[in-house]
């Protein structure tokens, strides 16, 4: 069906998962990666997943100290943010990664 989201949801939302995507090719090592957007109950909830190797967060803490950095993370968060919608990322090491954005429906309309 027709979302009807505001161009800049689309948008946001398209990088986003663009980004996600990027993470999984370049780090992630995973056989197997799923996109979801589903439209209902409370809005929106867009879901990239993967089986990779996962990270925890301690690992990001460090890395950030050792000199590299997860722009790429934060740019998600932020492109969310900017849409009014929630951003969470849960990984565990070995099992994957999974980033959820929900956008309530009121803003997505």
């Amino acid at each position: 069906t027709d979302l009807n989201l505001p161009p800049e949801t689309e948008l946001q939302l398209l990088r986003i998962v663009q980004e996600a995507l990027s993470n999984v090719r370049k780090h992630a090592q995973a056989s197997a990666v799923r996109v979801s957007l589903l439209n209902g109950g409370p809005g929106l909830e867009l879901r990239v997943s993967d089986n990779g190797v996962g990270f925890s967060a301690a690992q990001i803490g460090s890395d950030r100290e050792g000199g590299r950095s997860h722009y790429g993370l934060s740019t998600m968060r932020e492109r969310a943010e900017a849409i009014g919608a929630s951003f969470e990322i849960s990984s565990c090491l070995g099992r994957g990664t999974c980033v959820v954005v929900c956008l309530n429906a009121q803003k997505a309309a």
